[in-house]
């Protein structure tokens, strides 16, 4: 049996699970190009994919949490933060994944990576079914392009909506031809 992250939190010894963890970060960074950050990892775009088959097939993460994304529009490197090369598209998307056992002690863990507007990114819904929303939901208020989605269209918004409300240059006001009206 795979051992799981859940495995390093049933660990007596504290430096055992330091070791298990860097030993993760380690096969990730050398088999995936990931780089540690905060809760998570940095991945390349082009690596998502198989990254996150890995974790649900042989580290136990089966239960896809969420898949967001942060519009950076003339803001990456502000604030005092360091910006990762691999992070200096427009966008930044987030996939969270746990560890759901019986005994309640998973672990989350994000995996992120950064996408501009003229790139696409390959859908995670053949790993987890429900990233078909989530994915949906992203591409529709952010825009963000997904290939080999079973369905990807507008979930929020109606399909002759012009543009997607969450990115940073939308209108405030929302674009003066929409017909309010029209669509009560």
């Amino acid at each position: 049996m795979e051992e799981t992250l859940s495995d390093v939190s049933n660990v007596s010894n504290v430096s055992d699970n330091i070791s298990k963890i860097k030993e993760l970060s380690e096969e990730l960074a050398k088999r995936f190009g990931a780089k540690p950050y905060s809760n998570g990892f940095v991945v390349p775009r082009e690596k998502v994919y198989d990254l996150i088959l890995f974790l649900r097939d042989s580290r136990g993460f089966n239960y896809l949490r969420d898949v967001t994304s942060v519009d950076w529009l003339g803001k990456r490197g502000q604030y005092g933060l360091v910006v990762e090369p691999e992070l200096e598209a427009r966008f930044d998307l987030i996939y969270q994944v746990a560890q759901l056992n019986d005994s309640g002690d998973g672990a989350t863990l994000a995996v992120k990576t950064s996408i501009d507007d003229s790139q696409t990114i390959k859908s995670i819904c053949s790993i987890y079914p429900a990233a078909n929303f989530f994915e949906r939901e992203v591409y529709d208020l952010m825009g963000v392009k997904f290939t080999d989605h079973p369905d990807l269209r507008r979930i929020l918004l109606s399909d002759d909506w012009e543009g997607h409300p969450l990115r940073k240059d939308y209108p405030v006001s929302g674009y003066d031809m929409w017909d309010w009206e029209a669509h009560r």
